[in-house]
């Protein structure tokens, strides 16, 4: 089975927690901006906050799992994050 989510894609259920907990994560992002240009490089998580959040959420006990999947959506959002804006 799948979750509906609110912008109409679809989650696998045994997805779900981990998208969730990455959501629970979009003000956690380590961004570098230059001081000359101010472009901004999005740099990954604060796996400190992964940590907490799992914590928070009472997820510890699929911790390894949970941060396994957060690491790719971060892996592949990166580069649409670092994408040259006109």
């Amino acid at each position: 089975t799948a979750a509906s989510a609110p912008d109409g894609f679809m989650v696998l259920e045994e997805n779900w927690p981990t998208v969730m907990l990455f959501l629970s994560l979009q003000t956690q992002w380590r961004i570098d901006i230059a001081p000359m240009s101010g472009e901004q490089a999005w740099r990954g998580l604060r796996y400190s906050a992964v940590q907490a959040a799992l914590q928070m959420m009472g997820l510890r006990r699929d911790a390894k799992a949970l941060f396994d999947g957060v690491r790719l959506m971060e892996s592949a959002a990166l580069p649409i994050l670092n994408q040259r804006r006109t």
